[in-house]
């Protein structure tokens, strides 16, 4: 057996013993079941205006409904080639510039009048 092997069967016995695995599951929903226990919460307590603060069962069901219907696929996609297209844009322009600061301070010249 390598390292590797036997780190991964260290592991696995740290998991599954002492309830590990329905413990890290546990551990991991927690803080989401805290989050939507408290929104239902704000909903409920009436401090605030209902409209502002939709019941998390109704999002969710918003979300299927745009996920399945209205094409939020695609709208997440077109995002996300915007921001990539932006970052790759900046990077062209800001790699040559650096250079040719560099190149310039290298020299003694001061690239700031």
């Amino acid at each position: 057996m390598t390292q590797l092997q036997i780190n991964a069967c260290a592991e696995l016995a740290i998991m599954t013993g002492r309830g590990g695995v329905a413990k890290q599951v546990s551990l991991s929903l927690a803080p989401w079941i805290a989050a939507i226990a408290l929104w239902y919460g704000v909903r409920l307590s009436g401090y605030v205006n209902e409209s502002l603060i939709p019941a998390p069962h109704r999002v969710a069901a918003k979300f299927v409904e745009l996920l399945l219907h209205e094409g939020l696929l695609y709208d997440v996609f077109a995002s996300t080639r915007r921001v990539f297209f932006g970052v790759a844009l900046g990077i062209t322009a800001a790699v040559p510039v650096g250079f040719l600061l560099a190149g310039i301070a290298r020299r003694g010249r001061s690239p700031i009048p």
